[in-house]
């Protein structure tokens, strides 16, 4: 019996720790970029994801900002704990439905620090992403 959970305890160990490879390498295959979110504004659908960089005092990074609805005139991004102090991001299309929005993060960063999105459309009305939609 002893033999039996000792054979157990090092099993769960080696799975623990990733098993006991030989150290050589494996090529990972292509991976989606981690997501901070997904969030249902009023005419529009948003995700955000970090492309590039770690979240960091005064670290560059870059999101992408996917939202397939139509009729999107402007997008603007900004990261920090609130909308009035937040620091704005330089937006850039990076295809169809998709921008990229690349900023240095702030020093200090905020400890409630997230990512904002405001979506201005092409009829003239704005809404903007809640401070709970996209956390870092």
């Amino acid at each position: 019996m002893r033999t039996l959970v000792l054979t157990g305890l090092i099993i769960l160990a080696l799975v623990a720790c990733g098993g006991g490879g030989g150290g050589g390498s494996t090529a990972a295959g292509p991976t989606s970029p981690p997501t901070l979110g997904t969030a249902a504004l009023p005419g529009a659908t948003v995700a955000v994801a970090m492309t590039a960089g770690a979240v960091g005092p005064g670290a560059t990074v870059t999101f992408r900002v996917t939202c397939a609805d139509a009729g999107i005139a402007t997008l603007a991004v900004l990261v920090g704990a609130d909308w009035e102090n937040a620091t704005a991001a330089t937006v850039t299309a990076a295809g169809t439905n998709r921008w990229d929005a690349t900023l240095t993060l702030p020093t200090p960063l905020p400890a409630a620090a997230a990512v904002l999105v405001r979506i201005t459309f092409s009829d003239g009305n704005v809404v903007e992403s809640s401070h709970d939609a996209f956390p870092l």
